[in-house]
């Protein structure tokens, strides 16, 4: 996945200092800080209270973003977020 949006003008438009969390959700189903999650929840209340001032400008970035390059079972309901959370991450190491 890495490879294919870091070269897409989607993935300049959001903001540098999410971008590492986004990565580490999608590909090592790893939980993500609260304006995040509300974004990966379609929590639109919570998500534009707890944006900083780059973030809320990126809202419409975001929802292009995950259109275009998340599982659809990944974000969209705070259902599918938790449930992302508590799968394995396809190329993770047995513990």
């Amino acid at each position: 996945m890495t490879d294919s949006i870091v070269c897409d003008p989607l993935w300049d438009a959001i903001p540098f200092h999410c971008r590492a969390g986004l990565i580490r959700y999608m590909e090592d189903h790893c939980p993500v800080g609260s304006f995040l999650a509300a974004v990966l929840s379609n929590d639109l209340m919570d998500a534009a209270t707890r944006a900083d001032g780059e973030n809320i400008k990126a809202f419409r970035d975001y929802a292009l973003w995950l259109i275009r390059f998340a599982p659809r079972e990944s974000y969209g309901s705070r259902a599918n977020y938790k449930a992302w959370i508590k799968q394995e991450a396809p190329n993770a190491k047995p513990g």
